[in-house]
């Protein structure tokens, strides 16, 4: 598929994002900033409320024309879309120049100047005044009076420095970004004279801002209908203000086009070439193998894993997992990181097959779901191969039935394991520390249970393997010599599914002299909020914790945080928190 970079997180580049986005297209779109790509995705998202493209993704930072080069020949692209602000000068050479060394196509997106004729009239009438740049229009306001609304963006703050007492006379408004404000006072700018605030600005907002801080003078850039323009004309022109503005650069792309024009052309034109060449490149690209190891010491691969290796030009992975491809003699890397390994794979264009080694199998809680979405984004065909898990390798040594048990993780994330034990009666769980197992096992005998059986599968298909059995009020006084990595097994003699409904009886709470939400109001309150299972619930006066018990019990994949300021309240929210059984309630 074409990939296209559209550069700009100006309003025309978020239209132009909008129409491209239904295309046949792969769309990595640009932005400067962390706040430009979030204003993006909230507006994509807004105009398509069934979900986010999967053609579409976004990217933030700076870059210079190194990195624009290096950018443009790792993503692959075939067209880049320049729809960066107009006065971004040094941003549109630099791109220029990247793709005229990459050999790929460029197109400069406009946004049309209807300022003109309202400027014309504005001169005339002597309520404007248009200069070439902005130390122009400061060496202009040096030799006036009164004071002076800033709207030309924190990038050239820096000008107005040089008035005589421009920390009185200037008042300045920026973009509300902790980079623009942090560099705006650094400059001096402070206090009623740094306005942080985001657009689009109507008439009405410059006409209050105007008045606000009794401007004479209003500085902006012609900024065309994009940027406002007219409606900071119209607010100078009825506040008595005149308008200072920044002329647009002159020189200006010849093979400009508008939003609407760059759409047609890529549809109608663009869309329509010869596709062989971007055929013949992606058949060129070198093929990505995602291969499942199994529990770990390589008996768990497949015949058609074990080819993929010895065909591959290079084998990446963790260094545990290289040690099978090391023993054979084959070709390692070691990394696992989708960034590091696209990276080198980037480098090294003439290899033509390359394997990633993964633990487990590439389906369950694996890392090769998101190193193929970097990978096929990037052109690069990728294939999995799966592996036999360690789940599935530890039910099969305790003899034990996949089916009907809960398989969750702790590795790395958290999971209300109590209320699958407590529904289902049987966990699979996956853990990155012994310090895990050991803190489970203290809980669940703190919820008392304390009789689940826990069977632990550490090292499992290595000559060391062991699997330990006990249960949770064994392991919580003493753990066995586990792996970090390990596997459990978890058995609830006595499970009772929780009917998940609002209104236990008061007299089941802890309660002592602390107040609590009686029985009825918790019912109407949680029905109103209709909560489901992943809900986030913030309880702030939690009192004994009552109302955050029962919304735990209806979150069990969420969190509710108890917020509570008595002592006596804490420890019996606590204790409430022990006698439901709800570990996914914080205090």
């Amino acid at each position: 598929m074409n990939r296209i970079a559209l550069f700009g997180g100006t309003t025309e580049g978020r239209e132009l994002a909008q129409r491209l986005a239904d295309l046949p297209v792969q769309l990595v779109i640009c932005v400067a900033t962390a706040y430009g790509k979030e204003l993006l995705e909230e507006e994509l998202e807004s105009r398509r409320p069934e979900g986010p493209e999967g053609n579409v993704f976004i990217r933030n930072g700076r870059m210079d024309a190194e990195k624009m080069k290096e950018f443009l020949q790792n993503e692959n692209i075939s067209l880049v879309l320049d729809a960066t602000h107009p006065y971004a000068q040094e941003v549109t050479k630099n791109l220029k120049e990247a793709c005229k060394s990459k050999e790929i196509d460029y197109k400069r997106v406009m946004r049309e100047n209807e300022s003109e004729e309202v400027m014309q009239e504005m001169c005339q009438n002597q309520q404007s005044i248009r200069v070439p740049s902005v130390a122009e229009a400061v060496h202009f306001l040096e030799g006036t009076e009164g004071n002076i609304l800033v709207a030309t963006g924190s990038k050239e703050l820096e000008a107005y420095t040089k008035l005589s007492d421009y920390e009185k006379r200037c008042y300045v408004r920026v973009l509300s970004t902790r980079e623009a404000v942090e560099k705006s006072l650094a400059l001096g700018f402070q206090g009623a004279h740094l306005i942080a605030m985001q657009g689009p600005f109507s008439k009405e907002m410059n006409q209050a801002l105007l008045k606000q801080v009794q401007a004479s003078w209003f500085v902006t850039k012609e900024s065309g209908a994009a940027g406002g323009f007219a409606e900071k004309a119209e607010a100078a022109k009825e506040c008595g203000a005149v308008l200072v503005q920044i002329k647009r650069p002159t020189e200006e792309d010849a093979d400009a086009v508008s939003v609407s024009e760059a759409a047609e052309w890529i549809r109608d034109s663009w869309l329509r070439r010869d596709p062989v060449p971007a055929a013949e490149k992606q058949e060129e690209m070198c093929r990505l193998s995602l291969i499942g190891i199994g529990a770990g010491s390589g008996m768990g691969m497949t015949r058609e894993a074990w080819e993929a290796m010895k065909e591959a030009d290079i084998i990446f992975g963790a260094g545990r997992m290289l040690e099978i491809p090391k023993m054979q003699g084959l070709p390692v890397w070691e990394a696992y990181q989708p960034e590091e390994i696209l990276a080198v794979l980037d480098r090294n264009p003439a290899w033509k097959q390359a394997v990633v080694l993964l633990s487990g199998d590439v389906s369950f809680y694996s890392g090769a779901r998101r190193l193929a979405e970097r990978a096929s984004e990037k052109g690069y065909p990728v294939r999995m191969l799966p592996g036999i898990s360690s789940v599935a390798f530890l039910a099969a040594r305790i003899q034990k039935e996949l089916s009907g048990a809960e398989c969750v993780s702790l590795h790395g994330r958290s999971c209300n394991v109590a209320a699958k034990l407590r529904s289902c009666g049987r966990v699979f769980l996956l853990v990155d520390k012994k310090e895990t197992i050991k803190k489970l096992s203290k809980e669940l005998n703190d919820f008392e249970m304390g009789r689940t059986r826990i069977w632990i599968g550490s090292r499992l298909s290595y000559p060391e393997e062991r699997i330990y059995s006990g249960t949770a009020e064994t392991f919580a006084e003493a753990l066995p010599e586990a792996a970090d990595l390990s596997v459990l097994y978890l058995e609830n003699p006595n499970p009772r599914p929780q009917v998940i409904s609002c209104g236990i009886p008061d007299e089941a709470f802890l309660r002592g002299k602390i107040p609590m939400t009686k029985q009825e109001v918790r019912s109407l309150t949680l029905s109103s909020l209709q909560l489901t299972r992943q809900s986030v619930v913030y309880d702030i006066g939690a009192g004994t914790g009552s109302v955050s018990v029962e919304a735990a019990r209806i979150a069990e994949d969420g969190s509710v945080y108890a917020i509570e300021r008595n002592p006596e309240g804490v420890e019996l929210i606590r204790a409430n928190r022990n006698r439901f059984a709800v570990p996914n309630l914080h205090i």
